[in-house]
């Protein structure tokens, strides 16, 4: 794609390939409706907020995220300009919550039902971010604000605090379904021009899930006996 002239598309309204996947409150799925979603904004770093415009969900999508955008001539009329976005992402709509899973091929849909085994393991760093997350029930503020954080958390406050770059841990843990953004609030722009946005993002019940395992398994290693040890056996 052509990322110097997409960027060019802010205001457009757009169809997505994958289409959103809509989910009722029991995680059922709703019918598939090709709804529209506008180009709201495209930020220095590539960020692209799409606005859906029946329901008004924001998504978020990195440069990476888009495979390829193409016009679409028979809706672009009276000065209103349509087209696709074919992702590599799938979006998922329940309620006020919207996430995103990576896909194996552009614009291939993604079941909100995959077994655990076609899912991808988080890493030890990600299962760390995730139990700060569930205590602290959430956290609220921008995408490098909680790279800063995550770094701190990890690495500690002093270590932390020396990395001008940390990793992309928000994206890792939004595209891989462990936390979905609860609500945006876009404050405007910063004065270099840059979106000014507070997300709040808590774990999903797949992050849930996961963290519980985990912690399950931390809990059996360390009641297990250790080599050249004896314990008795418990009562009962």
């Amino acid at each position: 794609m052509n990322w110097a002239q997409f960027k060019k598309n802010v205001g457009i309204r757009v169809q997505i390939e994958p289409m959103a996947c809509r989910l009722n409150e029991a995680g059922g799925e709703l019918p598939e409706e090709n709804e529209d979603w506008i180009v709201e904004s495209i930020s220095a770093d590539g960020v692209v907020s799409l606005r859906n415009v029946r329901t008004q969900h924001v998504a978020e999508l990195g440069k990476d995220h888009i495979y390829d955008f193409r016009s679409n001539p028979g809706r672009s009329k009276d000065g209103a300009t349509h087209g696709f976005l074919v992702l590599k992402v799938q979006l998922f709509l329940q309620g006020a919550r919207l996430w995103l899973r990576p896909n194996t091929r552009p614009g291939e849909r993604v079941s909100p039902h995959r077994t655990p085994q076609t899912q991808p393991e988080p890493s030890e760093a990600m299962l760390h971010l995730m139990a700060e997350l569930a205590t602290s029930a959430g956290w609220a503020g921008s995408p490098a604000n909680f790279n800063e954080h995550a770094a701190r958390v990890l690495y500690g406050a002093d270590f932390g605090s020396l990395l001008t770059d940390p990793p992309d841990y928000f994206s890792a843990l939004v595209v891989n379904g462990y936390v979905w953004i609860r609500s945006l609030t876009d404050h405007g722009n910063r004065p270099d021009g840059t979106p000014d946005t507070t997300i709040n993002i808590e774990l999903t019940p797949r992050g849930q899930e996961v963290l519980a395992k985990w912690q399950s398994n931390l809990t059996l290693n360390t009641d297990a006996p250790q080599a050249g040890s004896a314990r008795s056996p418990r009562a009962g």
